[in-house]
Formats: C-alpha cells, sequence, structure tokens
C-alpha cells in the first residue's frame, strides 16, 4: 500500500538521522493500548439538536471548552462526545449507533491508534459509508511523541501518527482534513510550547509554554469554519 512504501523511506530517513536501526513494522514500537473503556468519558450538549458535533479522546476531554467559546462565537450550538484512550473503531461505533449526526462532524481521532495503525482506513470509509447524506465530516490528523519515554519509543510514536496520518490522506480529501500536525511539522518548537507531553495541549498558559488548548482550538476551527458558517 502506498503509505507502507511512505512509511518506509520515512523511517529509513529518521533512523539514519538518529543513528539508530528502528524496524518498520514487528509490534509498532509505541507499546500497547491501555484499558481505556475504564478511563474518563462523558458528553456535553444535545446530538440530536447541535449544529456542530465534535467528538474524540484526551485531547477533546481536555480542550473541548475553548473549541466550544469558538463555536458559539459564530452562534452555533455544539455537542460533544469525549472518551480518554479511546480508538478509532469503537469512536466510530459511537457514531454510528446515534440517531442522528450534526450537519458538520469533527472527528479527532487516532492518537490511540499508533499502537495499531492497521486498522484506520477501515474505520473512516466504514464511518464515510454510514453517516447521512449532507454531513460534512472534517478529520483532525494525529501529532504523537510522548516525551516521558525513551527516544526509541518517541520515534516510534512518530512513525506511527505517520502511518495513521497517510491513512486519512488516502481516504478523505484535503478539504476534509483538519491538519493538526503540520502546525507542528512547520515549526517543531511548538511541541514543548503547545504540548505538555508531546501529545496534549497544556489546558492554561505557564511559564515557558503558552495555553496549547486554545492553540487547538483556533487549528480545529481555522480548517472547519466555513463548514460551520
Amino acid at each position: 500500500m502506498k503509505h507502507l512504501a511512505i512509511l518506509g523511506s520515512a523511517v529509513a530517513t529518521v533512523a539514519l538521522l538518529v543513528g539508530i536501526a528502528v524496524p518498520a513494522r514487528a509490534d509498532f514500537g509505541s507499546g500497547t493500548l491501555g484499558n481505556w473503556p475504564a478511563m474518563s468519558h462523558g458528553s456535553v450538549g444535545n446530538w440530536s439538536t447541535a449544529d456542530v458535533g465534535l467528538i474524540g479522546d484526551s485531547i477533546t476531554a481536555r480542550c473541548y471548552r475553548s473549541f466550544a467559546t469558538l463555536v458559539a462565537g459564530r452562534g452555533r450550538t455544539l455537542a460533544i462526545n469525549y472518551w480518554s484512550g479511546r480508538p478509532t473503531a469503537p469512536t466510530v461505533d459511537w457514531l454510528l449507533a446515534q440517531p442522528r449526526t450534526p450537519r458538520v462532524l469533527l472527528v479527532q481521532s487516532g492518537s490511540n491508534d499508533i499502537f495499531d495503525p492497521r486498522p484506520v482506513s477501515a474505520q473512516v470509509v466504514r464511518l464515510k459509508a454510514g453517516l447521512p447524506s449532507g454531513t460534512r465530516l472534517l478529520w483532525s490528523d494525529v501529532q504523537v511523541a510522548r516525551t516521558r519515554y525513551a527516544p526509541a519509543v518517541q520515534l516510534a510514536d512518530q512513525r506511527n501518527s505517520m502511518w495513521v496520518n497517510n491513512q486519512l490522506r488516502e481516504n478523505l480529501s484535503k478539504s476534509q482534513l483538519i491538519p493538526w500536525s503540520w502546525w507542528f511539522a512547520s515549526n517543531p518548537s511548538r511541541i514543548p510550547y503547545y504540548l505538555q507531553d508531546g501529545v496534549h495541549p497544556w489546558s492554561a498558559a505557564g511559564t515557558g509554554h503558552g495555553n496549547g488548548c486554545t492553540f487547538w482550538a483556533s487549528a480545529m476551527m481555522s480548517a472547519a469554519a466555513s463548514a460551520i458558517g
């Protein structure tokens, strides 16, 4: 597949730069997914009446209030579903089980698929096929490089993030992608400034770092504004 070819080339390049050998497949190198069903989760707003729906994992759980402020400023209503640690397959399960989907749907999912990126394409295809006609789907790509782990794991996180993102690019148009990862690839100094641990945005500004949730909400809105209206 195309994303595997791109992935292999990128891994080889990064491995040369850091001077270590990194397997392109094997156990994917990021570890294993934890017991996500036991993690914090919830819904806010009414999915049956909202103009905009946002579904995501711990990033959404931490930062949805910042995005809600921007949506309210446009005179639109927002419904949120968040579940820390949740990968993409059960995210799609939840969405397809709803009796109604808001006309604009933002999906922030994929960060927890770095532990096994293989199912992402199938889940995007499944969601697209199951959404009502006229739903505007937008999907945020991922940026994961967990700084609390050793460099080899951080490298695997980056590699697997790329694998997830390539699958999103293969199955969604450019106008449907929210390029979260681009904001960091274009300026790597933003990673420690806006991300507390290489994944989750800082919830407020502090000494030496900015308000990552505000940054995340602005990035989401910059891609979704035309759809939201």
